[in-house]
């Protein structure tokens, strides 16, 4: 890695020495944009962490690697002190040995924490190091999920590309932790809102999202992401501002944190009858779950990727898509083939139920909606609510 900065080619050098000696232990890299832990099984790299946006690159990795992966719902807990410094790690590798996710999944999640950390590095002239050797005590039967010299040598080489391109922005480097806004006026923003991808890009650019997080987005290689930024930097378009971590409560009364918390399900509605939405949302929310909802069906598709609900209700009768295609079209996203969908409607015939069985709807409740349906239908198919709330913008990403 010759050509790599010198940042990357000071961290190549020490995993190198620490390869030949098949170290185990913890390796701090001190960055401009924050101090990473980095912890190290015989020479092999598991998932970092930092005290910059660690919740908020959690939910990221996820995201992108396992969506269908809750950890607050599955039970997991976490034994060890090693175990609660690192939970992200461990939370992901017992996943996997309970068959949550995949082994590439929990792996991939690992890169995508590394990747952020192997940025962080190209991006400062030099870097400060710290090792601390350590016995890392890998649970019987549980993943050790840490990835080996030969992937740290590709990531390292993704990780200057990506800081090359980041350098011809104009912009710091630890801008990309900052939220891109679209600027509430000019030019470029009267374009875009007056062309069809507007509705498409508003979402990227809405104070809430990170560089890192319209990354994961766009599931697509980084160096789209830089590319968008890029247009709409030169056009003078995007503006950034410091963005808070995600808050989350991970802790027992022992001071171990048994699972990354969950937060309040969310539940979706697409009718094309904003009163019935707001009524539906009332009953929904003093329930304790969280809301969203779309009176346009062709936008279903894209809230159940973005926001990924746990609970969705469905107009059976809509303009351009009716229910019955619609709860098909949800059923064949990745992750949604058991996720609960009840169909609204004021027909309440036995073939339309059984066609919406077909189809695969969980329930059907027949309108007007009221609190004694809905209720005990959200109670049925939901877990409780957690009894610290974490903030809703969680998902946000």
């Amino acid at each position: 890695m010759s050509t790599a900065p010198s940042g990357l080619n000071e961290l190549n050098a020490l995993l190198g020495a620490i390869h030949l000696r098949r170290l185990s232990g913890v390796l701090s890299i001190v960055t401009p944009m924050g101090q990473w832990q980095l912890p190290i099984l015989a020479s092999e790299c598991g998932y970092p962490i930092s005290d910059v946006h660690r919740v908020r690159r959690w939910w990221r990795a996820l995201r992108r690697s396992c969506p269908q992966f809750r950890p607050g719902r599955s039970g997991i807990q976490l034994s060890s002190r090693q175990e609660a410094v690192f939970w992200e790690h461990f939370t992901l590798a017992r996943g996997v040995k309970g068959d949550l996710l995949t082994l590439e999944q929990g792996q991939d999640a690992v890169r995508t924490a590394i990747k952020e950390m192997l940025f962080a590095a190209a991006s400062t002239p030099r870097v400060q190091f710290n090792w601390r050797q350590l016995a890392w005590q890998v649970p019987e039967g549980v993943p050790s999920l840490f990835l080996p010299r030969c992937e740290l040598t590709a990531l390292m080489e993704v990780a200057q590309q990506l800081w090359q391109r980041w350098q011809q922005l104009g912009v710091p480097p630890d801008y990309c932790n900052h939220a891109l806004v679209l600027k509430p006026s000019g030019e470029m923003r009267q374009a875009v809102e007056s062309s069809h991808t507007f509705a498409g890009l508003q979402p990227l650019f809405n104070g809430q999202r990170t560089f890192w997080d319209v990354d994961v987005k766009l599931q697509q290689s980084s160096g789209l992401a830089i590319q968008i930024l890029r247009h709409f930097i030169q056009q003078g378009a995007i503006e950034f501002k410091e963005l808070a971590d995600y808050e989350t409560s991970i802790a027992d009364g022992a001071g171990l944190p048994l699972a990354v918390q969950e937060v309040r399900p969310l539940v979706l509605c697409v009718d094309d009858s904003l009163v019935a939405c707001k009524v539906l949302e009332n009953f929904v929310v003093q329930a304790g779950y969280r809301f969203t909802f779309t009176q346009d069906p062709a936008l279903a598709l894209a809230l159940v990727r973005d926001q990924h609900p746990d609970f969705i209700f469905l107009d059976l009768v809509m303009p351009v898509t009716n229910g019955y295609e619609l709860c098909a079209q949800i059923r064949r996203v990745e992750g949604y083939g058991h996720v609960p969908i009840a169909m609204l409607t004021g027909s309440d015939g036995f073939i339309d139920r059984v066609r919406a069985r077909i189809v695969g709807a969980t329930d059907f409740v027949s309108k007007p909606a009221s609190e004694d349906k809905i209720v005990p239908l959200l109670q049925k198919h939901l877990p409780p609510k957690p009894k610290t709330p974490v903030p809703e913008t969680q998902f946000a990403c």
